[in-house]
């Protein structure tokens, strides 16, 4: 559900004695929120709503909220809905005001009509469809097309002024990362953005660079490769932000989070969910089509991180970053006697006889290099209470 909440509530008293250096309006958005959430949680802690995707371990109910835009996630359950629209209103109540549910959305994911029907007559709200718009981004089960992406194309070609043709060429550089190219970092940092769409910013970002005016009209002729444009002036380019690095580079927080295990509600549900006893990047791809677009960027990610080995259980033994090298490297010849490349740390040390973790006899280098193995694994002290950290090298 999508809901049009009030922008306003009534201030707190006695805001001007505060030292925080915080406004009125900001203040008033944290309290507002802060509302909204507890009663959720409270009715989420006594059984009367329930998570639409079961989550181990979580105590809280997710209420997205950004200024008077509020997302809720919920089961396609009459009753809950009853629930959930009695605590939106005690809620207004509460602070004063009222919740426009006429403004409000239902957003349906694999229900039937007639279901969709009766869940938006309980809140008296309209029927919408995927995808839709959230924070000026499509939001959707699908992966968005490029129609899907054309606001953020012509939000771009609005910041071309026609001044820009009068500028010099360092006046336009500057222009161009600082004001065009920052356009789009909000949806490079949630979304993979498709080649064609990279295509069509950089077609405007090289009209932005090299448009000139003569007699005959504006006139756009590249004066260097777009490639070489993009490189750091430390390799000769221009220092041009490019698209695809970056969005790439924004995306792997995404990993970093996700490999942590930190105590966010969808590394939660995809650990307790699709990973279960399962190392992500020695499995096949699962889940959404953005889970697997940033799936994609694993390689990128492993290639840049180190493992601390804490308890062994997201990190392979032999193509991982944990010891001074990676073993498939270093040591070639005892993983060549392994019965499981794809074995963890935490696997390894729950073998405690040779034949099962290789195939046996070994040679004389591999039972060296094995012995190596098992002397840098045994100087590590696991805990089962706590997840791997992997960082940056």
């Amino acid at each position: 559900m999508k809901f049009d909440l009030p922008t306003i509530i009534p201030r707190a008293t006695n805001l001007d004695q505060l030292t925080t250096p915080f406004t009125h309006e900001e203040i008033d958005n944290v309290v507002k929120a802060e509302l909204l959430q507890g009663a959720v949680n409270d009715a989420f802690r006594r059984g009367d709503i329930s998570l639409p995707l079961p989550c181990n371990g979580q105590n809280d109910y997710l209420v997205i909220q950004y200024a008077d835009d509020t997302l809720l996630v919920l089961p396609a359950c009459p009753q809950q809905a009853t629930r959930v629209k009695n605590i939106l209103s005690d809620y207004a109540s509460s602070i004063g005001l009222k919740i426009n549910f006429h403004k409000s959305m239902l957003i349906p994911i694999n229900l039937d009509a007639s279901t969709t029907t009766s869940l938006a007559a309980i809140f008296g709200c309209n029927v919408g469809t995927m995808p839709f718009t959230y924070l000026g981004l499509p939001l959707g089960t699908t992966k968005p097309t490029i129609q899907e992406f054309m606001p953020l194309v012509c939000k771009m070609e609005h910041r071309l002024t026609a001044t820009i043709a009068m500028m010099s060429y360092g006046g336009r550089l500057s222009w161009l990362n600082a004001s065009v190219t920052s356009l789009l970092v909000f949806a490079m940092c949630t979304l993979k953005f498709p080649p064609k769409l990279i295509e069509i910013l950089d077609k405007i970002r090289r009209r932005c660079l090299w448009t000139k005016k003569t007699d005959q009209g504006d006139k756009c002729n590249s004066l260097a490769s777009w490639e070489l444009v993009c490189k750091p002036k430390s390799k000769g380019g221009l220092g041009v932000i490019n698209i695809t690095i970056h969005n790439d580079a924004l995306l792997l927080k995404f990993l970093h989070k996700f490999y942590n295990k930190l105590d966010v509600p969808w590394v939660t549900m995809l650990w307790d969910n699709q990973y279960v006893h399962q190392v992500p990047h020695a499995v096949d791809f699962v889940g959404s089509f953005w889970w697997k677009d940033i799936l994609k960027l694993t390689p990128i990610y492993r290639g840049i991180t180190r493992v601390q080995v804490v308890d062994g259980s997201t990190t392979l033994l032999w193509k991982d970053l944990w010891s001074n090298d990676v073993l498939q490297s270093s040591h070639p010849r005892a993983l060549s006697f392994v019965l499981h490349e794809d074995m963890t740390v935490a696997e390894f040390w729950a073998n405690t006889e040779l034949h099962e973790t290789f195939h046996l006899p070994l040679s004389a280098r591999a039972l060296n290099e094995v012995q190596d193995v098992q002397h840098a694994a045994s100087n590590i002290h696991p805990s089962t209470t706590i997840s791997d950290v992997w960082h940056y090298t």
